[in-house]
């Protein structure tokens, strides 16, 4: 159905009113019938709806349910909101639920996993009352960009803005994810985001060389989808008091967000001194 553009405002649609059914509806079980109805039409899951039905999962309670979407139908993705969701399932299982079975090496593995891949979620997480305060307009993030890079300080403030609020909800998550980098003797993230940044897009561009053949033509074409969108793909913020309005290209954007993240890791370094 992607194919064609009909289709594509048809799923279009259906995303938005699924994401409606469990946000505000409350009706979650009646929204993860329109995420699998989009993702039987699009296998590919060009709309990502497979993190909107994995959000209704983790709300819900349906863990069985989440650990299949994450570990057997989309085991490729390796985003923050699938490898975090994989440490939460893990550590309700064995510091909540008690479950027969469960050990915390689960939750260590599992973070293991989400720090290789993007290691600014863990200051999100700790120090969440800080960029609360820091960071503006996170809801325009998925309006601004076609697609958030991987493993930098954007993806990670997306996770702050999509899927956090569940961590919040979490009995002792967040004091454990502390301990977790007393643990591990995790350092503190040197003063300056960008250049560091630069450094783990590189390595992202080694990992993706290693993937087998189909996840090569998977990432071939999201590329293609991302750079068809970026030339269209601008974000309208207000600017000053005379109520106009100012159009921020994604670069723009990416900088202010970064600047954000910035602005609490000085913040976080000013409290610490």
């Amino acid at each position: 159905m992607w194919e064609h553009s009909e289709g594509q405002i048809l799923l279009e649609k259906l995303l938005d009113y699924g994401i409606g059914l469990h946000n505000i509806a409350q009706k979650s079980k009646d929204a993860i019938k329109i995420f699998e109805r989009i993702l039987s039409h699009d296998p590919s899951d060009h709309l990502l709806a497979r993190r909107a039905l994995l959000r209704c999962y983790l709300d819900i309670g349906y863990a069985q349910e989440a650990r299949d979407l994450i570990e057997n139908r989309f085991s490729n993705d390796h985003t923050a909101c699938f490898n975090l969701a994989k440490v939460l399932i893990e550590y309700v299982a064995f510091q909540l639920l008690k479950e027969e079975g469960s050990t915390e090496l689960e939750i260590e593995e599992a973070m293991d996993k989400a720090v290789r891949y993007n290691p600014y979620i863990l200051w999100v997480i700790i120090y969440h009352s800080t960029f609360n305060e820091a960071v503006e307009h996170l809801d325009e993030m998925s309006q601004g960009f076609a697609s958030i890079p991987p493993g930098g300080p954007l993806e990670a403030l997306q996770f702050f803005y999509e899927d956090f609020p569940i961590w919040l909800e979490t009995e002792g998550i967040v004091d454990w994810v502390k301990g977790y980098v007393e643990s591990k003797r995790i350092p503190f993230p040197p003063e300056k985001i960008i250049e560091i940044e630069d450094e783990n897009n590189d390595n992202e561009e080694e990992k993706a060389e290693e993937k087998d053949d189909d996840d090569d033509e998977e990432q071939e074409e999201e590329e293609v989808k991302e750079e068809e969108k970026k030339e269209q793909s601008r974000s309208e913020t207000k600017s000053n008091n005379h109520g106009e309005v100012e159009i921020k290209t994604q670069e723009e954007l990416k900088e202010m967000y970064i600047g954000m993240y910035q602005t609490a890791i000085d913040m976080i370094v000013a409290g610490i001194k």
